[in-house]
């Protein structure tokens, strides 16, 4: 056997480290309760700290930011062959199912806990990510036009995993600088106004609720094409007269 190359999977980040860390952002945070269904897991902290330490930018999807409740009530255990130091070993490692993001505040929940755990990695700060999300969810509540349905959840989804393809290939180094500021940060602005985004966010219009009826057979094609009075021909769109 032979040792593999070093392993994407994200190490474990030592107890004292992750508490005093969390500690910092209570203080620096005295409104936020990081206890409950706010602290997010073990897991996704380690994935966001792993994120910081090799430079590399991953999507981390709303539905797998788990809570530290629902981490530790995990279901079954799976049993793994690893090799690590040279040496083969049977790891043990639970499945923690997705959380359920059907409604805004489900959504906004693991939203926050993401916004925790990139604070925490020192990628993005609280603060930026809490307006990203503030934007996103706006969308629920805005009114849309006539004929056309609101901003669904699904939506927000798609347009957040956009969000994450915008910003890979235009942040070069996700790290924050030698000033403290952070490039995701700010490329988490742009990415709003980038096109593909919004895209996404557009109202989609309700189920026979344009006035525009397309021609479905020959008839209804025949139909359109009989002028209505004498000197009419029809142009493109409409009738003009000859």
């Amino acid at each position: 056997m032979e040792q593999p190359p070093e392993s994407s999977t994200p190490k474990p980040l030592p107890h004292a480290e992750r508490s005093a860390r969390l500690q910092q952002l209570k203080t620096q945070f005295p409104g936020l309760k990081l206890t409950g269904a706010n602290e997010p897991a073990q897991a996704l902290l380690d994935e966001c700290v792993f994120q910081f330490e090799h430079r590399l930018l991953r999507y981390v999807a709303p539905a797998t930011c788990n809570s530290r409740e629902t981490e530790v009530m995990a279901g079954r255990s799976d049993r793994k062959l690893r090799i690590q130091a040279s040496s083969l070993s049977v790891k043990e490692s639970k499945s923690v199912p997705d959380e359920d993001v059907s409604t805004a505040y489900k959504l906004q929940q693991c939203l926050r806990r993401r916004a925790v755990a990139y604070e925490v990695a020192n990628l993005i700060s609280f603060a930026e990510h809490e307006r990203y999300i503030d934007k996103f969810l706006r969308r629920l509540n805005s009114d849309p036009p006539a004929n056309y349905q609101g901003t669904t959840i699904a939506q927000i989804l798609r347009a957040d995993r956009q969000v994450w393809v915008f910003l890979s290939p235009n942040v070069s180094d996700i790290r924050p600088a030698a000033d403290g500021t952070k490039p995701l940060d700010r490329g988490l602005q742009e990415a709003l106004l980038d096109y593909e985004v919004t895209f996404h966010l557009l109202p989609l219009p309700l189920s026979g609720g344009s006035s525009y009826v397309p021609v479905r057979n020959k008839e209804q094609q025949a139909a359109r094409e009989e002028p209505p009075f004498k000197g009419f021909t029809y142009q493109g769109c409409c009738w003009q007269r000859q």
